[in-house]
This record gives C-alpha cells, sequence and structure tokens, in this order.
C-alpha cells in the first residue's frame, strides 16, 4: 500500500512540473542546447495533433493530400507562431501555437 501511494505522489508531482518544461519560453532558452529532445517531442505532438484530426469529424486543420509533415515542418509553424505572437506567448506550452499554426497553415475550404 504504502508503494502505490508513494507511485501516486510521485505522478501527482511530476505531471505539474512537466507542464512547466514545455511552455515558449523554456523552448526559446533550450532549444539550441537540447535540440534533439525538442524536435522528437514538437514531432510527437505535431503527429498526435495530425491523427486526432484525422480522425474527427469536423478537422481543425487541412494538409494538402500530396503533403507528409515531418519534425522540420512542426518546428517550423511552431517558430514562426513564436516570431508573430512575441513575449506575450512565453508562458503558454508550445503545443497551443503548434496546434494554431497548423490550422493557420492549412485552414480547411468552408
Amino acid at each position: 500500500m504504502k508503494k502505490i501511494i508513494l507511485f501516486l505522489i510521485l505522478l501527482t508531482l511530476s505531471s505539474f512540473s512537466f507542464a512547466d518544461l514545455t511552455t515558449v519560453k523554456v523552448y526559446l532558452n533550450t532549444k539550441d542546447v537540447v535540440n534533439d529532445h525538442w524536435t522528437s517531442y514538437i514531432s510527437g505532438v505535431g503527429n498526435g495533433y495530425v491523427v486526432m484530426n484525422a480522425s474527427i469529424e469536423k478537422h481543425l486543420f487541412c494538409v494538402p493530400d500530396k503533403l507528409a509533415l515531418n519534425a522540420d515542418n512542426f518546428k517550423n509553424i511552431l517558430d514562426d507562431q513564436i516570431e508573430k505572437y512575441g513575449e506575450k506567448i512565453n508562458a503558454i506550452p508550445i503545443e497551443v501555437p503548434l496546434l494554431n499554426g497548423l490550422k493557420t497553415t492549412f485552414p480547411c475550404k468552408k
């Protein structure tokens, strides 16, 4: 029982700190040092958005059929959003501007 309680406490603590580690500010301050980490993370988030988007009826963004997005595409989209909005989004997790960037880069026809 003690192990279960300890595990739950550690899980709770780690979930709070992880959200703080993926902010735009942290990304900007560390992307040159731990580029491989960010490339993998952003690629995973971006691919997750692509899969999620394909599974819903009303798509949030519409990538052209002949375009396969990769890690560089996702990072460029994220960096463009950060440049566009500047310091006012420093406290936001990078997942938010990435999704917004996908929506603005690949809008769906109405």
